[in-house]
């Protein structure tokens, strides 16, 4: 359980109470990090309710009125539909891919000692440091030059 934070001699030392919430400002930092992460989400969700005409007068602005019919629309389309079961059998057979080969390097990283076992652990330590967003235009141009 947490406890107070108040500094306390016992025989000659101090003695350390954690507070039951914790420090205000890693509080504070926290909320201005989750609010500079969704504001522009919610942004995007709020400018779905706005015709194109309200977007072009004033893009900052709340919809008036609100319209639900871009919404509507993409719900009715078989295009939506079509690209959503696309990207998640992507991503389902993607997901399963990655999770079996990174089982199967890791155990033979883990479990055998051979000459280029750190090399290889080092390697795929620097590959997880970056995001895909890195690598994704020199692999579209490579692709795109072939």
């Amino acid at each position: 359980m947490a406890k107070n934070t108040q500094y306390t001699k016992t025989n000659g030392y101090r003695v350390s109470q954690k507070t039951p919430w914790g420090h205000p400002v890693v509080y504070l930092l926290s909320v201005i990090l989750v609010a500079i992460c969704t504001v522009p989400v919610l942004y995007i969700i709020i400018g779905g309710f706005r015709t194109n005409s309200q977007i072009t007068n004033n893009p900052s602005g709340f919809p008036n009125p609100w319209v639900i019919d871009n919404y509507i629309n993409v719900a009715q389309s078989d295009t939506f539909w079509v690209e959503l079961k696309n990207s998640l059998i992507v991503a389902v057979f993607t997901m399963l891919g990655v999770v079996v080969l990174g089982i199967m390097v890791s155990y033979v990283i883990a479990r055998y000692k051979f000459k280029y076992a750190p090399l290889m652990y080092s390697l795929f330590s620097a590959g997880l440091m970056f995001p895909m967003t890195v690598g994704i235009t020199p692999l579209y141009l490579m692709i795109r030059n072939l």
